[in-house]
């Protein structure tokens, strides 16, 4: 699930508390605002000094008081971090693939599922929050720049633009 301020995980995992064990929760943050993470890791709220922005619908500084209260009960590690180029290349690739648009925050969830192992997944049932509302197009040639660098096929070191480490 995406987490931004943390509204729809928090809503999400409360509604299926009790029926659900936490464990069957993966949360899903850009690399470059992992908010929700670092507060999980400081049992406390934290601020981040600075966020990647790429990922607009997802890229906040500080999780919500009240999102962070529903959500302390999972573990940082059920915490995906997602590479923003990353996000670049899925949702390339579900336009080119499958024409379905997505925003960098409605990819989030679904590069998280790709970048778990076989194993992970094989033989669960899983669902994953995907969305698209909000991609604006004069974005794509961006889109496809940082999803060529995420593939290795562009050199970073010949553009201007800023460059955010894969993590």
């Amino acid at each position: 699930m995406p987490v931004g301020g943390g509204g729809l995980s928090a809503g999400v995992t409360g509604y299926f508390e009790g029926q659900l064990g936490d464990d069957a929760f993966l949360l899903s943050e850009p690399s470059g605002a992992p908010s929700l993470r670092r507060s999980l890791e400081a049992h406390e709220i934290v601020t981040l000094a600075e966020v990647d922005n790429f990922v607009d619908g997802a890229a906040v500084a500080r999780i919500g008081d009240a999102n962070f209260a529903a959500l302390r009960r999972f573990s940082p590690e059920q915490v995906i971090l997602v590479p923003e180029n990353a996000i670049c290349a899925t949702m390339t690739e579900m336009l080119n693939v499958e024409g379905v648009v997505l925003e960098p925050a409605g990819a989030l969830a679904l590069t998280a599922l790709g970048m778990l192992a076989p194993d992970d997944v094989r033989g669960r049932k899983i669902v994953v929050l995907v969305s698209g509302g909000n991609f604006d197009f004069d974005r794509l040639p961006d889109v496809k720049e940082r999803a060529m660098r995420f593939a290795g096929l562009k050199n970073t070191s010949s553009c201007a633009c800023r460059s955010v480490p894969e993590h």
